[in-house]
């Protein structure tokens, strides 16, 4: 028999003394609101679209055609706002921003030479490598310096050297 004097104390009535779940639930919150207000007081601008990232041509808009022609695929074709002092590189990486290719070069203006345009790298003298071409005519000047006029088109071909 218990006696009154003899009360052990239940685990559904107050003591008094926070539980240790209660801690942990109150340490939880606090935590949570502080990770919270760092997250809002971080978060990044929107997103910007690249300045360098041409916007493709509007009806009136004076343009230049660029054909990336790998032979092995497909030939990409691309009309870009002509620029006054576009140059055939300048019209090169434009082209492969709006068509997501890869392009590796070296150099800038007379020194600029492109070593491969998507998976097709030069070759060497044996070889295919990037050859550019305007309105049929090969170029025979580097392609940072060669400039181009307003209707131009364009083509890099990659093929044996001629």
């Amino acid at each position: 028999m218990t006696r009154a004097t003899d009360h052990e104390p239940n685990a559904a009535e107050p003591s008094g003394k926070p539980s240790g779940w209660a801690s942990v639930g109150v340490l939880a919150v606090v935590l949570s609101a502080i990770l919270l207000s760092q997250t809002v007081l971080r978060r990044d601008p929107p997103a910007q679209p690249e300045a360098n990232t041409p916007a493709p041509p509007q009806a009136g808009d004076p343009v230049v055609t660029v054909v990336i022609d790998p032979v092995d695929t497909p030939a990409t074709e691309l009309d870009l706002t002509f620029t006054p002092e576009m140059t055939v590189l300048d019209a090169l990486e434009s082209a492969s921003q709006s068509a997501e290719m890869t392009i590796e070069r070296t150099g800038e203006g007379p020194n600029a030479f492109v070593h491969a345009i998507g998976d097709a790298g030069n070759e060497g003298a044996e070889g295919r490598n990037w050859q550019y071409y305007i309105n049929g005519e090969r170029g025979e000047v580097g392609a940072g310096v060669h400039t181009l006029a307003e209707g131009d088109r364009l083509l890099w071909k990659f093929a044996p050297q001629e």
